[in-house]
C-alpha cells in the first residue's frame, strides 16, 4: 500500500455506481485510463468493486 492523495483540478465529468460512501483505506487501484491535452481520466476502483471515473484538467499524486 502506498500513503498519498489525489488531487484533480478542472473536473468536466464524474461517474460512479457507487451506493455508499467508502473508506480511502478500501481504495484498490488507481488507474490513468486516458490523457490528452486538455484533461486526464482516472479510473479508481474500491473493495466492494465500485468504480469512480473523474475526467479533469489536471490530476497529481502526492505520496505522504
Amino acid at each position: 500500500m502506498i500513503d498519498g492523495f489525489i488531487v484533480f483540478e478542472d473536473v468536466t465529468y464524474f461517474e460512479t455506481d457507487c451506493v455508499k460512501d467508502f473508506d480511502a483505506d478500501e481504495i484498490l487501484e488507481v488507474v490513468l485510463i486516458s490523457k490528452n491535452q486538455s484533461s486526464e481520466r482516472a479510473k479508481i476502483v474500491t473493495d466492494g468493486v465500485n468504480i469512480i471515473i473523474i475526467e479533469a484538467g489536471n490530476v497529481d499524486w502526492y505520496p505522504l
